[in-house]
């Protein structure tokens, strides 16, 4: 099943459609949209981190994410 990401950023969007080879999509003539650009592309190993938080970023104790790594406070 395909992902997509939205982008405001037509730079922002070629980019990362390069980097994980997807398709970039253009809405800006579309009046209801809700950003400028989506890119369409298909999950894998390479994509798999995008949109997700790493496990060094994560304190199991609360819950949560710090938003800093784990090393960043030793």
């Amino acid at each position: 099943m395909a992902r997509r990401k939205r982008f405001n950023s037509e730079k922002a969007a070629l980019s990362f459609a390069k980097k994980v080879g997807g398709k970039v999509n253009d809405l800006r003539k579309i009046k209801e949209a809700k950003c400028s650009f989506t890119v369409t592309y298909q999950p894998s190993e390479k994509t798999k981190a995008h949109g997700q938080i790493s496990e060094r970023d994560w304190c199991p104790e609360e819950d949560r994410d710090f938003g800093y790594s784990n090393d960043f406070w030793q």
